[in-house]
């Protein structure tokens, strides 16, 4: 489908490029059903990160113009990288989202595929939730951002607004319950997102069936891996800080290694020099039957032999060094 690719561009008399469009681009402004949307993905997937000449992805036109459950879980299926993606204004397709109202499944799905969306301001210093509060968006919705990014309750865009200020002057239908959610202490939604991992987890555990039912775990496993790191670093670190721990243990991994590698070469050192000690031992032995048969056939009976090696022995012990019954028990120190 040789069309899916092809740039549509208007120009000027001069030359000059007045807009220039990918058709899907062009479905996705105009609200075009989920098949048709699904058709031109399949004919030209890379179009999902190609922007129009306004600077906008498919992703952010369809929220935007605030398309079907479909069509934005289509888009996002085939490339989630897209909801990193800001437009000209520093928007994020969450910010677009949570500025027209869709659907809280929608808001979830993108949460899912960028969770630090919830904590980018656009280039009024807008967050999602600064959006949200101020287009009148849903309970749900208030909810789900505050569980993905507590703090930003607290934070001030460009005029020095708040989400909660914000929220306070709309004329929203769910004011009371919103202005309520937005005062809790942001301890309460980090309670909450860890019952909401147990939730995702049990769901997981359960879940055998179907391909589709595959694809949405696959989803909430993504989430389930994001709030986990969300939890356990407080999301204070960015991803360069989180790349640097992971290469650090990396290399703390193979020192390890190579440490239990020397280990094990001691261990058998220690092991060969046992050997070679009762192999002395045994040696001594017949040295003294030897010694002591010739006695018995020279008629001196009165010689007395002891074990040349017991008095070392018990030297040995008393500095230290590591006995038979203490060799004999050491352990290998590999995985």
């Amino acid at each position: 489908m040789k069309e899916a690719s092809t740039w549509v561009v208007e120009k000027h008399a001069d030359g000059k490029t007045i807009w220039k469009l990918l058709p899907i681009h062009e479905a996705c402004e105009n609200k075009a059903p989920s098949e048709v949307i699904k058709a031109l993905l399949v004919a030209y997937p890379e179009s999902l990160l190609l922007k129009d000449s306004a600077g906008d992805l498919p992703l952010h036109l369809a929220c935007r113009e605030k398309s079907s459950k479909a069509v934005i879980a289509a888009l996002l299926s085939t490339e989630p990288s897209a909801a990193k993606v800001k437009d000209d204004e520093g928007k994020l397709p969450i910010h677009l989202a949570c500025r027209q109202g869709v659907a809280v499944q929608i808001i979830d799905s993108l949460i899912v595929c960028h969770y630090r969306g919830t904590r980018t301001p656009d280039v009024y210093d807008l967050l999602p939730l600064h959006w949200a509060c101020a287009q009148n968006a849903s309970l749900a919705i208030i909810e789900s951002l505050l569980r993905a990014n507590p703090d930003a309750v607290d934070q001030k865009d460009k005029w020095e607004r708040t989400p909660l200020s914000l929220a306070n002057a709309s004329t929203n239908s769910d004011k009371d319950e919103i202005v309520e959610a937005l005062k809790k202490d942001p301890s309460f939604w980090t309670t909450a997102l860890v019952d909401e991992i147990d939730v995702l987890k049990t769901k997981l555990e359960k879940s055998t069936k179907g391909a589709s039912k595959v694809e949405q775990l696959q989803l909430e496993n993504a989430m389930l891996k994001e709030k986990i790191m969300e939890i356990t670093n407080g999301n204070k670190f960015s991803d360069e800080d989180i790349e640097k721990v992971a290469e650090e243990n990396s290399v703390l991994g193979q020192e390890v290694d190579g440490m239990k590698q020397r280990l094990n070469e001691f261990v058998a050192v220690f092991r060969g020099m046992e050997e070679q000690r009762k192999t002395l031992v045994d040696l001594a032995e017949r040295m003294e039957t030897s010694i002591l048969q010739a006695v018995n056939v020279t008629g001196n009976e009165n010689v007395a032999w002891g074990d040349p090696l017991k008095s070392n022995r018990k030297k040995n012990r008393s500095t230290g060094r590591i006995s038979e019954d203490e060799l004999s028990n050491t352990g290998d120190f590999s995985d």
